[in-house]
């Protein structure tokens, strides 16, 4: 293989360790933060940090609270303040659902479909609390599922390019391939100690409620990605060993005979 080939190799190789490492990434952040993922973390942290707080004579008051809004209402809709949020709701949903899971649905539509006066990344570069929140919304969910399909059709493009210009034989080719993706997914192999790691130096002690369940959530996701990448490359390597046997023997057939 001359130095052109070569150096073609290593930077489509190196080009596809990263595409491949970002699309786990976007994948998995486009799946943390859809809708049913964000909903089941808040409501979660609803019961653990609010729920203890209300009762039910509060909850109480607070329907009737609805109920009178309504009656007041001529378009059958009303609003609410709870827990530093604006509540819209539509007054048929107060006969319909329990008052409590109303609340919590629409705490959870009010954070997830937030309008933001900026793009996620823009609002993420402000470093604010406030425009921090846009990690859990669907402004962060449709700009990583974008993401994901543009990384994944280069992944996939630089994956076929590396098929040919990999070796001269299939084995070298499955091998070669097989070693990348091993390489992709070796984080894999010590995630959980970093999650602990992060926990205790970065989340402060009051944040860990919080922070700590979209923390693992988040890693629980990216490890799966990364476990598959692995089976996939290790499948690879030892489909390269097969074809490799395979051709040793043939060939060593084919000289016996002649």
């Amino acid at each position: 293989m001359g130095f052109f080939a070569s150096l073609l190799k290593s930077t489509v190789s190196l080009l596809f360790i990263l595409s491949l490492s970002s699309f786990i990434l976007a994948w998995s952040f486009a799946e943390f933060t859809d809708y049913s993922t964000i909903s089941k973390i808040l409501t979660d942290v609803y019961m653990q940090q609010m729920k203890p707080q209300i009762d039910t004579a509060f909850l109480n008051q607070i329907k009737n609270s609805m109920i009178q809004r309504c009656e007041e209402s001529e378009n059958k809709t009303a609003n609410i303040s709870f827990a530093g949020f604006n509540l819209i709701f539509e007054c048929r949903e107060i006969e319909e659902t329990d008052i409590e899971t109303l609340l919590i649905s629409k705490m959870v539509n009010a954070i997830y479909y937030r309008k933001y006066d900026c793009s996620f990344i823009e609002c993420l570069k402000k470093g604010d609390a406030e425009q921090f929140s846009v990690i859990i919304s669907k402004t962060a969910n449709d700009f990583f599922k974008k993401s994901t399909i543009i990384l994944f059709l280069f992944s996939f493009s630089l994956f076929a390019l590396l098929f040919w210009v990999s070796g001269n034989t299939l084995s070298s080719r499955f091998a070669h391939l097989g070693i990348l993706l091993v390489i992709v997914s070796a984080p894999t192999f010590f995630l959980s100690n970093l999650i602990s790691t992060l926990e205790a130096k970065f989340i402060p002690q009051e944040a860990v409620v919080i922070a700590s369940p979209i923390v693992s959530k988040i890693f629980f996701l990216i490890e799966a990605k990364y476990k598959i990448v692995a089976i996939i490359g290790f499948c690879l390597l030892f489909t390269s060993l097969i074809v490799w046997v395979f051709n040793k023997f043939k060939k060593k057939t084919l000289t016996a005979n002649d």
